[in-house]
């Protein structure tokens, strides 16, 4: 028996192909939670300059000239737009910003599944084993309990931080546009 903690060879197709795809999903999810933490972290550095230079007195006029320079606020990209609806913008902003969130959530509620397949898979493995040597010892079905085993915590360790990011990016959008709106709304 090897010292290793997974024997490599010992991994049927299926397996491999469910960790493959797990693996392929995390690096879609991770890239798209990347993007949205450094997209929010700029967002709301930019939010609280306009609102610092609001409580200051700044004029409107002047948030709108600076929009270029605050091209991920919100706030000064609402001033910079001539004539739009104020309820229209906020909600195409909110849309715009929850880009890829939908991503994350059909990673976070699928992964456990697919690892479960792998899941299933391998215990198939393991009663086939079983069926085909007539021995229940422990060298006959590890290697089909190992593979259901690494394909459940695959798929967890996948669907966790996917969820839990799509909360936390969800409520910060939120926690966003809702300060917009009191900005817009303290300027009417």
């Amino acid at each position: 028996m090897s010292s290793s903690l997974i024997n490599i060879g010992s991994i049927g197709t299926v397996a491999v192909l469910v960790l493959v795809a797990l693996t392929l999903l995390s690096i879609w999810s991770w890239t798209v939670i990347f993007k949205k933490y450094f997209l929010i972290k700029e967002i709301i550095k930019q939010e609280n300059i306009v609102k610092r230079f609001i409580r200051q007195g700044g004029k409107i006029s002047d948030i709108a000239s600076y929009s270029s320079q605050l091209q991920y606020s919100p706030t000064a990209i609402f001033f910079s737009k001539a004539n739009q609806s104020k309820q229209l913008y906020i909600e195409e902003t909110r849309t715009e910003l929850s880009k890829g969130l939908t991503l994350l959530a059909s990673i976070g509620a699928n992964a456990p599944f697919i690892g479960l397949f792998g899941t299933v898979v391998g215990i198939m493995n393991a009663f086939s084993e079983i069926g085909s040597s007539g021995s229940t010892n422990i060298t006959v079905i590890a290697p089909g309990i190992s593979e259901a085993l690494i394909t459940t915590a695959a798929g967890l360790f996948v669907a966790i931080p996917a969820v839990f990011a799509y909360n936390i990016i969800k409520n910060k959008i939120n926690d966003i546009m809702l300060g917009v709106e009191a900005v817009l709304k303290s300027l009417e």
